[in-house]
């Protein structure tokens, strides 16, 4: 239409005419690659995306926002916003599939109409090798993330092959554990056992031996209930929402954590954690040794680890602080 108008005259007029006639046609062409990129965005959704986005206008409106920072990316929500389980002080998690599939991670934090979203640019060649790699005490990050998220703008439908995988790999279960995992898993788990003992011993010496005495209960528990689902051949992810799952998938076990949480003193506390163990491996680490004294080939190996399922004190020290908030918070 632009293209018709005849401008006439000359100097400093035509001029601006000729200016302003450019303005008009770039913000036109910017309109219509925006129509554009909604209208291939929308043709692209599954229907679980579309009715998820429709009922979460946040999210919608955050994808949206995302998509014009990094045009032509397929995004990927995940985590809490998706699972049903956010608070009002949940961020957004968020990838956005770069053009170089063997693009490295880049993390970073960015702020759209006023929510923080935590966003990882990453090529699609690491996340299949993430979900296809063995995980330590079956947690593997990945599966987690990808398995329930909802997909925005997928052309090609990239996002859409990563769930699909994620789904399937998640659905055959980690690699179950040997005879020889599930004796070295016991072992240590023994060992924490005694050496939480010690500490509520001496719990009634002051106020801080109480403290150290609880804190290490608390990381017992929390090693039981990682061993106790690696040891059925079950798929791990973050213990509030292990726990979640626990409920359901194995109700007398939850049922143990519940004592747990309500429990008070070092000496009761622990009096629990104790059956927590025992439970473990209860009607699993007989089957297997026996196994192994009949000569039964052993099962795939496995990636599990019998330490703690976080290796840093740093970490550590978060999981007990919220293991402490979760018991504080179910108490009545």
């Amino acid at each position: 239409m632009l293209g018709s108008v005849k401008l006439r005259g000359g100097g400093v007029l035509r001029s601006t005419l000729l200016k302003w006639k450019r303005s008009l046609e770039s913000q036109l062409a910017e309109i219509d690659g925006a129509a554009a990129e909604e209208f291939a965005a929308a043709e692209y959704r599954d229907p679980f995306d579309t009715d998820l986005l429709r009922e979460d206008q946040t999210l919608d409106a955050t994808m949206r926002g995302i998509a014009t920072r990094y045009p032509g990316r397929p995004l990927i929500a995940y985590g809490s916003r998706i699972a049903g389980s956010a608070d009002p002080h949940s961020d957004i998690d968020m990838l956005a599939l770069e053009y170089d599939g063997n693009a490295a991670p880049i993390q970073e934090t960015v702020t759209v109409r006023g929510v923080e979203v935590d966003l990882t640019r990453v090529g699609i060649n690491a996340l299949i090798k993430g979900i296809k790699g063995r995980s330590r005490n079956n947690n593997n990050w990945f599966l987690s993330a990808l398995r329930q998220c909802c997909i925005y703008g997928d052309r090609d439908g990239d996002a859409r092959r990563l769930r699909s995988l994620a789904v399937s790999v998640w659905e055959q279960g980690p690699p179950a554990l040997t005879p020889r995992q599930l004796r070295l898993g016991r072992g240590a788990l023994l060992r924490l056992q005694d050496s939480t003992k010690k500490l509520v011993a001496r719990a009634g010496d002051s106020s801080e031996a109480a403290k150290l005495a609880r804190m290490r209960c608390d990381q017992l528990v929390t090693h039981s209930i990682y061993q106790f689902y690696c040891a059925r051949r079950r798929w791990t992810t973050s213990l509030h929402r292990l726990l979640r799952s626990c409920r359901s998938d194995f109700p007398e076990f939850y049922a143990l954590w519940l004592e747990y949480v309500r429990s008070e003193g070092a000496a009761e506390a622990f009096g629990v954690a104790k059956h927590m163990v025992e439970a473990v491996h209860e009607g699993v680490f007989p089957a297997a040794i026996a196994r192994a004294d009949s000569g039964e080939p052993a099962s795939p190996p496995s990636s599990f680890s019998p330490q703690p399922p976080q290796n840093t004190p740093q970490i550590l020290l978060a999981n007990l602080h919220k293991i402490t908030h979760i018991r504080r918070t179910m108490v009545p």
